[in-house]
């Protein structure tokens, strides 16, 4: 079995919901999804249906009852998933031009399940299933010879499976992909939950996808491989009549039916009144431009294919093939049943093959909980495999897992005691942990797709609210790692930047910055040229941004910029025809990365211009439809909105034209951007009604689309509770701000600078209120924790503590006023005193 397998964990895009965005389709086994990537690259994946877990089993207190079920459930998708690997990887049909390919598995880690998932990763057919294709203009407009060299396609992808004693099982339209190649376009099968690789004289269950599947299964639950066999001609025979007799629906249906859906209720009515096979055989003959040969061969086909008899159904594919069978200069065509070619037992079972060595480099960057998840595999084996060897096996990497603190804690007396269970000394396991010393940077199995828009495993914390959990333990595995490895190994600066990023997440900046600038001078020293020396300073400069070091963030990305070039090489930077500079997936990613440092040092005459290159670039590259570009537009329409550009508003809804126009999972959450940009264009042209109107529902489509805990989601929140503090509705925004403010407690901790943001903000609201002691005690304790994050050189503590004073002198000055001046009069005197200083702090201090 040859597969590429990546650590990296799969999310919904954007953290967008699974069930209602990027969605392909749900078939039997499996829901699958797509994922726009760089590189004109469009993927496919495919997961277990957890869905199908009750849900009163997901995250529920563990008993012994309901572990049973569960765990029989998650047992169940995991063969489905297993069976479809295990046919996808069998060397015969690995690369069949007919049968869909398997580029690599990922995973996925459910909350709710506590479980880490299997992801397919396939890529992703461009006209969709094969029912979908058919409900289409171009679909409807196939001709006859068209048709049949589709079918062409489904008989031989199928026939190469029986070849190699492998059945499909479930033969349908929605699991028949169809691929576009120039102007034409061809099928490839796919969905192999169902199937089974069998071998002499074993037997199977079949599925039972109405009308698909064959009379006999009804009333038969295991088959043997020749039965088996038989059902899949059934089904083939059928999705064939689908079809070739598709159009013919149409007389049948009323002006805007879904003419797919209707043929498919054809079909099951005739099925259910016994009618099938004549009804069929009828519309053969009116079939035009096939000759009368052809259409005898045809019916003889559909004869053979569809007997309800199976003892009397056999493959005759001469009529799908009848221009071949006439042909004499391509030697003898056998259209009959193959004999298959069954596989030998295996010597050794597979989980008796695992080892931990293979895979720790890949693991080691990933997610750690996919670790953890190795780790309580390795366990349940070592306690309950029925195979002696597997048992074994499981101990000795049990021994390993303790030992290099891979999914728990490092302990070395753990490690001796699972060494002593499989009859393994110390020594040998001393020498089998001298070859992590070995490994090499080069890249392994499936590293391609770690750059391929998978997310990053602190995005996945941060999803999942497991952010400190995840810097610990990150933590811990960088002290495991220099216990073992040699100073300035790759994977200890590998980890590192992952605790940075980490931290980071979490907003601990101050400490993520004293790490990073660490592991930045041992990279430069170790890692020259390397992607991990540039990953290093995209992090550090991430973090300089958040610490407002401008001019040390534009240095290294200058630097950043310097070493992607280098890495690109002349040959990628050059066109020998004029000598200029290529555009390349990493010069435009800086290009990107120096607008957006502009914007944030205020620099917007500089950053339009850098952004409109990168649009130029990016255009060439990518093409000016592609999600990339129109990221790039809102980026420099947000530049134009804070240099008070006079046009911003048709500029915004430029980029909201363009992200309907490329309706995808990107340009959704790109939309989204915009009108939270927009809604605050309005409010600074005091068009309040509109923002309110518009506020209103960019809140609920990003609490629907993208969950209360996105950043996108938090900023239309903030940017309605904005709107309604500017129209005098305080206690409106005062509940707003408060529950931001519960969110990010919750999420980060009551002691992070988020959190400190959002509690400064709600400080507006209060003391609006009047609730002026409740004000100041929120602002003095916010701004402690932003002085220790930051500094009390950084302009936002000082923007704030200059506010913090103006507020504290203001309420010891008015407080012996306040029995005899209105309540109202002294909030309005209060509310003007605000605006001038905020005026007069951000000119002076450069805060916005």
């Amino acid at each position: 079995m040859s597969v590429d397998m990546t650590f990296m964990t799969w999310r919904a895009p954007l953290g967008l919901d699974r069930k209602n965005y990027g969605s392909l389709g749900i078939g039997g086994t499996a829901e699958v999804h797509q994922r726009f990537l760089h590189l004109r690259k469009s993927l496919a994946f495919k997961r277990p249906k957890i869905e199908t877990i009750p849900e009163q089993l997901r995250g529920a207190t563990i008993t012994t009852q309901n572990f049973r079920e569960r765990q029989h459930l998650l047992d169940g998708e995991f063969r489905n998933l297993t069976s479809e690997v295990s046919v996808l990887c069998h060397p015969g049909i690995r690369y069949h031009p007919n049968i869909v390919e398997l580029e690599a598995i990922t995973w996925d880690f459910d909350e709710r399940l506590g479980s880490a998932w299997p992801i397919l990763i396939f890529e992703k057919a461009e006209e969709g299933d094969l029912a979908t294709f058919l409900d289409t203009t171009r679909g409807r407009l196939l001709s006859i010879r068209k048709r049949l060299e589709l079918c062409q396609d489904i008989a031989i992808g199928m026939l190469c499976l029986h070849r190699f004693g492998i059945i499909h099982g479930d033969i349908n339209p929605r699991n028949l992909l169809v691929f576009r190649e120039k102007d034409d376009v061809y099928i490839k099968m796919s969905d192999f939950g169902y199937a089974a690789v069998m071998r002499k004289g074993e037997n199977i269950d079949m599925a039972r996808t109405w009308p698909w599947y064959a009379p006999e299964i009804d009333s038969q639950w295991s088959f043997d491989f020749e039965d088996a066999r038989r059902t899949d001609h059934y089904s083939f025979a059928l999705v064939c009549a689908y079809v070739l007799f598709h159009d013919g629906f149409e007389s049948f249906t009323a002006p805007g039916e879904d003419v797919n859906h209707l043929a498919i209720a054809r079909l099951e009515m005739m099925r259910r009144e016994g009618d099938l096979l004549p009804q069929i055989i009828a519309l053969i003959g009116w079939l035009e431009s096939v000759d009368s040969e052809h259409k005898e061969e045809l019916k003889l086909f559909f004869q053979q294919s569809l007997s309800e008899n199976p003892e009397e159904r056999n493959l005759s594919l001469k009529g799908l093939f009848f221009e071949h069978a006439k042909r004499t200069d391509i030697g003898v065509v056998t259209f009959e049943n193959i004999t298959p070619t069954f596989l030998k037992p295996d010597p050794l079972p597979m989980s008796s093959q695992f080892k931990v060595i293979k895979i720790w480099s890949r693991a080691m960057s990933g997610d750690y909980r996919l670790r953890t998840a190795i780790f309580d595999a390795l366990v349940s084996q070592a306690g309950s495999h029925p195979d002696v060897c597997c048992r074994d096996n499981a101990a000795w990497q049990l021994a390993i897992c303790y030992e290099l603190g891979f999914g728990c804690a490092h302990s070395s007396q753990q490690s001796a005691d699972w060494a002593k269970r499989c009859s393994k000394s110390m020594e040998e396991l001393r020498t089998e942990l001298k070859r992590l010393e070995s490994i090499s940077d080069t890249p392994q199995a499936g590293s391609d797709f770690n750059n391929w828009g998978f997310t990053t495993p602190v995005n996945a914390y941060d999803a999942d609210g497991i952010l400190p959990r995840a810097a610990e333990v990150h933590r811990r595995s960088v002290a495991d790692l220099q216990r073992l490895l040699p100073p300035g190994h790759h994977k200890i600066q590998q980890q590192q930047i992952i605790l940075c990023e980490v931290l980071g997440a979490s907003s601990r900046w101050k400490e993520a910055y004293g790490l990073i600038s660490v592991v930045l001078d041992e990279c430069r020293r170790y890692r020259v040229h390397d992607p991990l020396l540039l990953w290093a300073i995209e992090t550090k400069r991430s973090l300089c941004a958040r610490l407002d070091r401008r001019h040390e963030a534009n240095v290294l990305l200058a630097e950043a910029k310097e070493m992607q070039r280098v890495v690109d090489g002349p040959a990628k930077q050059f066109r020998h025809r004029n000598w200029r500079v290529e555009p390349t997936p990493g010069s435009i990613h800086y290009l990107n990365q120096l607008g957006i440092s502009q914007i944030e040092a205020k620099d917007y005459e500089a950053a339009e211009h850098t952004l409109l290159e990168s649009i130029k670039a990016a255009n060439e590259h990518y093409g000016p439809e592609d999600d990339s570009v129109i990221q790039i537009r809102s980026f420099l329409a947000v530049s134009y909105f804070l240099s008070n550009k006079p046009d911003v508003e048709d500029r915004i809804q430029e980029v909201i034209s363009l992200c309907d126009e490329n309706d995808t999972v990107v340009t959704r959450a790109e939309k989204l951007r915009m009108r939270i940009v927009l809604c605050r264009e309005y409010l600074k042209q005091d068009e309040l009604h509109e923002a309110l109107r518009l506020a209103v529902r960019v809140v609920d489509d990003c609490r629907s689309q993208l969950g209360l805990g996105h950043a996108f989601t938090e900023d239309a929140t903030i940017a309605l509770a904005d709107v309604y503090f500017r129209r005098n509705q305080v206690k409106e925004a005062q509940a707003l701000r408060e529950a931001i403010v519960a969110t990010r407690q919750r999420q980060y901790g009551e002691n992070q600078p988020v959190t400190a943001l959002s509690e400064l903000d709600l400080s507006h609201s209060l003391w609006d209120d009047c609730r002026w002691d409740e004000t100041l005690t929120i602002m003095d304790r916010a701004i402690g924790v932003l002085d220790k994050a930051f500094g009390e050189k950084h302009p936002t503590v000082i923007f704030w503590r200059s506010r913090f004073t103006f507020r504290q002198n203001y309420v010891r000055k008015w407080t012996r006023w306040r029995f005899i001046i209105p309540l109202n009069v002294t909030t309005a005197v209060g509310r003007q005193l605000n605006q001038l200083t905020d005026w007069y702090a951000c000119r002076r201090y450069g805060y916005n």
